[in-house]
Parts: structure tokens; sequence; C-alpha cells
């Protein structure tokens, strides 16, 4: 990856490792930059050598989908969240300083047109007299999986007068106790043993995911599935066509929405570094550093 003679180059000792360092430094000249590498690499790891670099940094991340379509599968609820919670990062976020950790399959992808959905969101507050019947409208308008206990985000549960949530652009889920219709107290709690951790004033719920079965996404899915005469997946057709989504439902996302975008229509105000740049762009800023 790193030529010879740039590695000599102004006495300079260059390794692959270099291009954490490439970045935080083109992040300190440039604002904001994104990251599509040709080659697969550990975020978590690599998130963490930028962090060090430079621990004011904010990194998000957005992955490709952790499945292939049409292939009876869905992509995992850590995968969808992920991906949501970084578009919303993207889109309402004002920060500098932020590096965007991607790859070249997730530009591959399309993604929804996330502009379409700037009302999806709902800030609980006890202040704001939401209902118990408007809260459960939109987790139902927005396709949350209602489950017995909430562990994952994109997923609600119902006891008696207490409704979880855990919405994705979160890091934690919400719990809501409830007097009759109106809203008595909003905890933070644990999704690994339940217990409350802490009350908070207000907590804000987004769209789970891309996958939204509409009346809309579900016309066009119908019309694009017959279009292409998609074979031995009937069961998957009169479900969703009955807005019953299956588990592997997930797996039509390309031919839910009439309209794609791509992660690159969020990045307006980012510089955008593919690996094979990277040795060029890094002896060009090494030379300003130097002049």
């Amino acid at each position: 990856m790193i030529h010879h003679s740039f590695k000599e180059s102004k006495n300079i000792q260059l390794s692959n490792s270099s291009i954490e360092l490439f970045l935080v430094m083109y992040t300190m000249q440039f604002g904001n930059v994104a990251y599509f590498p040709s080659i697969d690499y550990d975020k978590e790891s690599f998130k963490n050598k930028l962090l060090r670099l430079n621990p004011s940094l904010t990194i998000l991340e957005f992955p490709d989908f952790d499945c292939k379509f049409f292939s009876n599968i869905s992509p995992t609820s850590k995968n969808k969240s992920k991906r949501i919670s970084t578009l919303y990062e993207l889109m309402i976020s004002e920060k500098k300083n932020v590096i965007l950790l991607g790859s070249l399959e997730c530009l591959t992808k399309k993604t929804i047109n996330i502009n379409k959905f700037k009302d999806a969101k709902l800030t609980v507050t006890k202040k704001n007299n939401l209902k118990y019947e408007d809260i459960i409208n939109f987790l139902e308008k927005y396709c949350y999986e209602k489950v017995d206990f909430v562990h994952n985000p994109g997923e609600y549960a119902v006891r008696g007068e207490i409704l979880d949530i855990y919405s994705s652009i979160n890091s934690s889920p919400l719990r809501i106790l409830f007097d009759f219709e109106n809203i008595e107290k909003l905890n933070i709690f644990s999704t690994e043993d339940q217990l409350t951790k802490q009350q908070i004033e207000k907590y804000d719920v987004f769209l789970p995911s891309e996958f939204q079965y509409n009346k809309e996404n579900i016309k066009c899915f119908r019309q694009l599935f017959r279009k292409l005469d998609i074979k031995d997946k009937d069961d998957f057709y009169k479900s969703i066509s009955n807005s019953q989504i299956l588990p592997g439902s997930d797996q039509f996302f390309p031919i839910l929405y009439k309209e794609f975008d791509s992660v690159l229509s969020y990045l307006k105000d980012f510089k955008i570094i593919f690996d094979f740049d990277f040795e060029n762009d890094f002896k060009i800023l090494l030379n300003k550093e130097i002049e």
C-alpha cells in the first residue's frame, strides 16, 4: 500500500498504520472526513487508534448491510440501528472534527433519502402532553417491533402502564411509566437485567431502521416484485402485501422504495478519502506541514 520511495521521502518512515495519523491531520485541516477503504479492516480497533491520536474527534461508522439481499435473511438489528443512527447524525449534526468510517462496499448499496423522514422523530417529555396512544401510533407507523422484553434498538414492549422503547439514536432504552394516559416518569433502563438506571427529562425516538413498510413502499414492492418475476418467494409477497412483516422480509430492500439515495449525499461538508488516494494525499499534506 505504501510505496518504498514514499516511505523514504522527507526522512519520514511510514507504515500502513500511518493512515490513522493522516486522517487525524486531514480532519484538523479540513473539518470533516469520510474514509472508504477498499479492504476489510477492524473498525473498532481503527476507531480506538484515531481517538488515541485525538480524543476530541467524533467517530461515526456506516457499515455495509451484513446480509445479501433476496437471500431469505435480513440484516441484524445491530447493523440496521448503526446505519440509521449514523444517517441521523449526519442529517442533524453541525459538529466539526468528524471522521466517518465506511467501506467501498457500503457505497455500492443505496440508502433512503432521510429528508423524507425528517418528521419521523418523537421527543418524549412529561411536558409535551403526549398520550399513550400517540406514542404507540408512532411506533407502529414507523415499524418498531413489539416484543415481550426490549433488548435491541428498534423494539418496544408493553406491560400494563409501562411502555419500554429502544430508539436507534440512543445508547440506552427508555421506560415510560403512565398514570392512566399521562406520562408520570421517564427512566433509562438496562437491557441486561431490565432494571432502572436513572430518571431523565426527555428522550428522542426516531426511525428504527431504513426498512419502512408504509403503503407507498408496499405498493412499490408489489409492482417491482411482479415486474422482476421473482421466484419462490410467494409467501413473502403475500405477507408484505398484507402488512404482515415476516422475519427475512428486509431482503427486499432494493425494491422497497421508488427512489433511493447514496450516503455520499449526506457528506456535502466532508472531504472524501479512499485508500488508493491515501499515499499521494498524505505526501501533499506532509509537505504543507514541513513548509
